[in-house]
């Protein structure tokens, strides 16, 4: 099982990305997003 780090995943790409993986492989997805007010 492979793992993948997708840094930005709450902006649009790291969303769609990090869905398509998650259906469509077995890896394990971790997400990491830089957000501030």
């Amino acid at each position: 099982m492979k793992k993948v780090l997708i840094l930005g995943v709450n902006g649009f790409i790291g969303h769609h990305l990090s869905k398509r993986i998650l259906e469509t492989t077995d890896w394990e997805v971790y997400g990491m997003d830089m957000y501030s007010e």
